[in-house]
């Protein structure tokens, strides 16, 4: 059997949510982190850790996002990145 490895963790805190819904600006902005430890990787955002920057990675890392945060304005979100 092979070895269990971890691959990512995804966090959307209720009063984070909350907070955001009920008063920011539709707008989310995109940001990643490359993290210099024995491991590599980077932090999307500040929550979805992952092995590269890749579009899997933001796809997973968006989709949820929007999960949390849909259905909160009639206008959608705009996002924006340095991508």
């Amino acid at each position: 059997m092979g070895h269990l490895v971890f691959q990512r963790l995804y966090m959307c805190l209720g009063a984070c949510q909350a907070g955001f819904i009920a008063g920011c600006r539709p707008i989310i902005g995109l940001d990643d982190c490359f993290l210099k430890d024995v491991y590599g990787g980077q932090f999307l955002g500040a929550v979805g850790g992952v092995c590269s920057e890749c579009k899997n990675s933001w796809v997973w890392f968006l989709e949820l996002l929007v999960k949390d945060v849909e259905n909160v304005n009639q206008f959608g979100y705009t996002f924006i990145s340095d991508k």
